[in-house]
């Protein structure tokens, strides 16, 4: 069994910011995610700032060394396991129900069970163009921890650039999903990318918006068939076990 993640961000409309670029920065979210993850710790909070804290959702963020955009993490507690979460990432065609402006998104590369390059189109607001990406990503899971892992890399040329599509740069980002003894999952959101907006600090505004919605409509979307209850093939186990 392979593992579709359809991942990336769900935007919702910056409050008080330009609407190009804002829109902009939503939809480079969207994409970053798709795809299929790595086996790696859970990165630390050392320099991170809360932006917002709402609804049980808390979003951070920290500056990068030589940019002007922002890395960013989302955090929130989820009624649900870590296989429905799963579950729902590997259902590419979901994707357009929880992440904002996802036009399209297929598998360009199937490498392994635990590891693939994904294709995502974003919809960019008028007059900009659409915003599309390549994302290489690879999944672990760590029994004793009960945790799953997920690492996201761009891959800006793994294809040609398309017409009237605009290519996200410097994607990287990472997926945690941990069973917590209260019997609820950790979801660790962190991405950082670059979708060439013309405004920085619009962009960053809309990345904040963009991860908490995201997980929002994440939590929301897992509690329904057929992700709910879903568990893991031994196949799948085998495949992406430390």
């Amino acid at each position: 069994m392979h593992l579709r993640v359809s991942n990336h961000q769900t935007m919702a409309s910056p409050r008080g910011r330009a609407s190009g670029a804002s829109g902009l920065g939503r939809s480079l979210a969207v994409g970053l995610v798709i795809g299929l993850v790595a086996a790696v710790a859970a990165p630390a909070w050392a320099g991170w700032k809360e932006e917002k804290a709402e609804d049980g959702i808390t979003v951070s963020s920290r500056e990068v060394s030589g940019s002007d955009l922002k890395e960013f993490k989302g955090l929130v507690y989820m009624d649900t396991t870590i296989q429905s979460l799963v579950a729902l990432m590997n259902d590419t065609g979901a994707a357009t129900k929880w992440l904002h402006d996802c036009k399209e998104a297929k598998v360009a590369k199937d490498i392994s069970t635990a590891e693939r390059v994904t294709y995502t189109v974003v919809n960019a607001p008028w007059p900009l163009d659409d915003r599309d990406m390549y994302v290489h990503s690879k999944i672990s899971y760590d029994r004793a921890k009960e945790q799953i892992s997920i690492k996201l890399t761009g891959k800006e040329g793994f294809a040609p650039k398309k017409d009237g599509k605009v290519r996200v740069r410097s994607i990287r980002g990472w997926w945690v999903f941990t069973q917590h003894k209260s019997g609820k999952v950790r979801v660790v959101y962190q991405i950082y990318s670059d979708a060439q907006a013309p405004s920085d600090s619009a962009a960053n505004g809309a990345m904040e918006d963009a991860v908490f919605e995201s997980l929002k409509n994440m939590r929301r979307l897992v509690q329904k068939a057929p992700y709910k209850g879903y568990t893991f093939p031994d196949e799948m186990i085998k495949a992406i076990e430390k």
